[in-house]
């Protein structure tokens, strides 16, 4: 028999031995399976998980704003918008019965555009609008009411006769009944076509002096009647050419006359107090005409050395109208070393 110690210590080894193999076997087949399970939660977790905000491309959000909406007819609303957007692909107009919707695209436009027309619309009807760019957020909502068969006509006729050479006066019936006031608006030069509106008037009044216009020129006007919203059709084209101005401008003033050497003297006058209604001076010296100027300063060259010189200057328009000379002012050139002193009589002023 051996040693019982050994074979105790033996059998103890080979035991250990055993229990190790069996726990790799059973490691080896676990092993596996847990990395299956973990790939398979990696899988779900991917195809649910969503991208972080730093990951999505940031889109400026860009709204049309300001939107108007007019009536120009009984069948046609004018929309203009202010187009802030620099990066368009697409700009779209909705049209609704309602403020609330439901809303209808109406009109595609160019990228560039900030107005465009509505047409085949029904009389008297209100439309609201609003405006996309892109798929940005929509603009403000707009409304308008196309005119109705009272609203589309006309003024009684329109006539305009010139009264003076700065005022035109006009005249016409009132034909269209209960409205609001009438525009006003007017174009320069024969011809023209580009009317402004240059003032609103009262219901009850057929007549409007136009003032503070320029002296043979012609001016043409058109007038229509609004009520609320709602603008009536234009009136006939009437037009009139102020008359020649019979009034001169004002005599200038404050002349002064400074020698810069033997053959120069300079003339400047009183630049605050310059009439508006001068096109330009007329230079004299010793009463004969010897230039002009649109200015308020002439130079005078050519002189004789150590001699004075004495001039006034009138204002003239385009009318033809003249003022009075002004007041006299005199100079003397500087000497040379060969020339003497002469002296002229001192005009009086014209």
């Amino acid at each position: 028999m051996g040693d019982p110690g050994r074979v105790g210590t033996s059998r103890f080894l080979t035991l250990v031995g055993y229990f190790l193999v069996l726990l790799l076997l059973i490691g080896f087949q676990v092993k596996p399976s847990s990395l299956n399970t973990d790939s398979n939660l990696n899988s779900v977790a991917g195809s649910t998980q969503t991208p972080g905000p730093s990951r999505v491309p940031q889109r400026r959000v860009i709204t049309p704003v300001v939107l108007t909406a007019r009536a120009v007819s009984m069948s046609q609303i004018n929309l203009s918008w202010t187009n802030n957007s620099d990066n368009v692909t697409g700009l779209y107009v909705e049209r609704s019965r309602s403020p609330r919707g439901p809303w209808k695209r109406v009109v595609n436009v160019p990228a560039n555009a900030s107005s465009c027309a509505n047409a085949a619309l029904a009389a008297a009807t209100t439309y609201y609008y609003r405006v996309m760019v892109n798929d940005s957020p929509y603009s403000t909502v707009a409304s308008a009411t196309t005119l109705s068969g009272a609203t589309d006509r006309a003024l009684g006729r329109l006539s305009a006769a010139a009264t003076s050479s700065n005022q035109i006066d006009l005249s016409w019936s009132d034909a269209v009944g209960d409205v609001t006031g009438f525009k006003i608006e007017r174009c320069e030069g024969k011809g023209c076509s580009d009317f402004t509106e240059i003032a609103s008037v009262a219901a009850n009044l057929t007549s409007y002096q136009n003032t503070d216009l320029t002296a043979l020129t012609s001016y043409s006007y058109r007038i229509r009647a609004y009520k609320e919203g709602s603008h009536y059709a234009y009136s006939n084209v009437a037009s009139a050419t102020t008359s020649r101005s019979t009034i001169p401008p004002s005599v200038p003033t404050g002349l002064v006359a400074n020698v810069v050497s033997s053959s120069q003297i300079n003339l400047s006058w009183n630049s605050e107090a310059v009439d508006h209604g001068a096109a330009g001076y007329n230079v004299y010296q010793y009463g004969e005409r010897i230039g002009s100027t649109v200015g308020t300063s002439y130079t005078v060259k050519r002189l004789t050395p150590n001699t004075q010189y004495c001039y006034s200057v009138q204002a003239f328009d385009n009318a033809g109208n003249s003022s009075f000379q002004s007041d006299v002012a005199c100079a003397t050139t500087k000497p040379d070393s060969n020339s003497q002193p002469e002296n002229k009589p001192t005009p009086e002023p014209r």
